[in-house]
């Protein structure tokens, strides 16, 4: 069986160190170590990662608790806090992101290896359970949560998409492909080589348009059959 893979998020380096060395001798393979937001979200952008330990107060512009916001609308990989703060507003805000376990400094290898064997085992069974209403792009250097009730569709745009909601427009560097990792492509449906149609809110179609409401967008050809079967079997 392969060694479960770990992200560590902590900001002081030293602490980071003597997790890793512990997880290895544990036998777990350590994937990578950041200290700040930015630096965890690439890892979790473009690494297989099974678990993550991560502190409540790191680097960068987000929070521990803000990245783990992103983490369950986005990814939905379990993580465990990490944290020296025990005041009772600092555990609910964390409570209420659903982490796996909660971990106070100073803490021992026994506490380190509790925790993640009792999320581990459970991770097959409820990664995938976690069940959000929005997910979350970024633009213009900051974080934005999209409503799934507020989506109309998508539009590419070179390497950018267009994502078009009953209020405005949001412009994220990022393909159709890399979008479909985070939000699954259950409720969605490719209508042309440049456009991604959010199927529950789509008010009317024909074999050439997809309507919402007052807003058209082109029904390709090459796609049409694909858009009719999601359109009659999402749920």
């Amino acid at each position: 069986m392969k060694p479960s893979k770990i992200l560590i998020v902590e900001d002081n380096l030293i602490i980071a160190e003597d997790i890793k060395a512990s997880l290895i001798e544990e036998g777990y393979h350590v994937v990578g170590v950041a200290d700040n937001s930015d630096d965890a979200l690439r890892f979790i952008e473009t690494t297989k990662i099974d678990l993550i330990l991560l502190d409540i107060i790191i680097k960068g512009n987000l929070s521990g608790i803000e990245l783990a916001d992103i983490i369950n609308a986005n990814y939905r990989i379990p993580f465990i806090f990490l944290t020296s703060h025990s005041d009772k507003i600092t555990l609910q805000k964390a409570m209420e992101s659903k982490p796996k376990g909660y971990i106070l400094k100073p803490f021992t290898l026994v506490d380190i290896r509790t925790n993640l064997t009792i999320a581990l085992s459970g991770k097959n069974k409820g990664r995938h359970k976690i069940i959000t209403a929005f997910f979350i792009i970024k633009t213009n250097g900051l974080f934005v949560k999209i409503n799934y009730k507020d989506l109309l569709f998508i539009k590419s745009d070179g390497n950018y998409l267009e994502i078009f909601t009953f209020q405005r427009k949001y412009v994220t560097r990022m393909s159709f492909a890399e979008l479909l990792v985070i939000v699954g492509n259950k409720k969605f449906a490719q209508v042309h080589k440049s456009y991604l149609a959010y199927l529950p809110n789509i008010t009317q179609f024909n074999h050439t348009e997809v309507c919402y409401e007052d807003i058209i967008i082109p029904l390709g050809r090459s796609f049409k059959q694909d858009f009719l079967e999601k359109m009659h079997s999402f749920k």
